[in-house]
């Protein structure tokens, strides 16, 4: 193992061992673990089924949008590169889609990355659209109204851009570097409108379906209006897609569930304590769901 690969290990086993620390100081993990047991049967049942339901929209989307032929793979590959994901600091779990796309399928570095680039672009369009009900309250009708329009047509207006893109760069006759990477990336995008708008409800559908599961566990660990614990929700999944997080988000997904908890006045270590068991179902389920993933039988 090189040298680096340890040390990013030690680094991620160690960040573990100091937040499941913290953990224990704060709230005592026996307290944490009996919070589960109280909680009933079809809110647990409820919470996995949404979230595997979640996985399985993404491993459709990545079927549609890189027209896999071998769902199994699909799903093996989607599961896999969620835990990664979770796992790994500052986003370069994102560096596994691309080689498991070339070992499960044979796609090119190059493609499958530009893909997953655009596919990234429609999960933060699909985020803030579970925020747009947060504003319905405070905006006026006609105002809330344009809101939703331009989300509705931001999607069809980036297809539209990235159409005239392409033929503008197609026409280009630089031989530069640069010009020729980015030929080479618009033309590795399917044109097919189909293939996008449902690529678009799939990542739409997915992101409604994790946050509304969240929301639905928050609101189970603590006395809030749903709209406050939805407002947590988005602001954790936010801290998970900068660009710089620690490995499993430990710390900074609370962090940033924690932040949004202050806003509405709700006590700080309920909340806390709220944001940590979300964020545990998330890790603990990515693990386990990846770790099934291995037994699905894949063709070669």
């Amino acid at each position: 193992m090189m040298p680096a690969a340890r040390s990013r290990i030690f680094v991620a086993v160690a960040i573990a061992i100091l937040y499941l620390s913290a953990v224990h100081y704060l709230f005592d993990l026996e307290m944490i673990i009996s919070q589960w047991r109280e909680l009933p049967g079809a809110t647990i049942m409820i919470a996995v089924s949404g979230l595997l339901l979640s996985y399985l929209l993404r491993a459709w989307r990545y079927r549609n949008f890189f027209a896999l032929d071998h769902f199994p793979a699909t799903m093996r590959l989607t599961l896999i590169h969620n835990a990664l994901n979770h796992w790994l600091p500052a986003r370069t779990g994102e560096f596994s889609f691309p080689l498991l796309m070339k070992r499960y399928f044979g796609r090119s570095y190059a493609g499958s990355t530009h893909g997953l680039l655009w596919l990234r672009l429609m999960d933060l369009h699909a985020l803030a659209g579970t925020a747009l009900p947060l504003f319905h309250s405070l905006l006026d009708g006609w105002l809330f109204t344009l809101l939703l329009l331009a989300w509705l047509a931001s999607m069809p207006l980036s297809l539209w851009l990235l159409k005239h893109f392409r033929q503008r760069i197609n026409a280009s006759n630089s031989d530069g570097r640069m010009v020729q990477l980015l030929k080479t990336a618009a033309n590795e995008l399917t044109e097919s409108k189909r293939t996008f708008f449902i690529a678009w409800l799939l990542s739409a559908a997915n992101w409604g379906v994790k946050i509304g599961v969240l929301t639905l566990l928050v609101t189970a660990f603590v006395t809030t209006p749903a709209t406050t614990a939805l407002t947590a929700v988005i602001a954790g999944e936010l801290t998970s897609i900068l660009p710089f997080h620690s490995p499993g988000g430990l710390g900074t997904y609370e962090a940033g569930m924690a932040a949004a908890f202050s806003l509405f006045e709700i006590d700080f270590k309920s909340s806390l304590q709220a944001a940590v068991q979300a964020h545990l179902f998330l890790l603990n389920l990515a693990i386990i769901s990846a770790v099934c993933a291995l037994l699905i039988p894949i063709k070669r």
